[in-house]
């Protein structure tokens, strides 16, 4: 990692969808070396995918985080099955 990886790394992060030509441009590089290196990153894991950060209100969805406390004895095993089972919940934690 040099001077270099670290400005392509910081134009991904508030540009995930950056073309090469642009970011090569604002790096100083031509397309070609510039895919070499974002390729490099990508197969050493320090670059681990590209995602679309998506603005939940803005789509029609809401997101939200609900405490439930269950009386008596409960088989953890089993609320983490229903809560797999319900496409809506996205994560549970206990």
């Amino acid at each position: 990692m040099d001077a270099i990886d670290r400005h392509i790394l910081n134009i991904l992060r508030k540009d995930g969808r950056a073309p090469v030509s642009e970011i090569a441009r604002a790096v100083g590089l031509s397309a070609a070396p510039c895919a070499r290196r974002m390729e490099r990153m990508e197969r050493a894991g320090v670059i681990r995918g590209y995602t679309a950060v998506i603005e939940d209100s803005r789509a029609g969805m809401l997101q939200a985080f609900i405490e439930i406390r269950l009386l008596g004895a409960t088989d953890s095993d089993e609320i983490q099955g229903i809560s797999e089972s319900i496409p809506e919940i996205e994560e549970s934690h206990s």
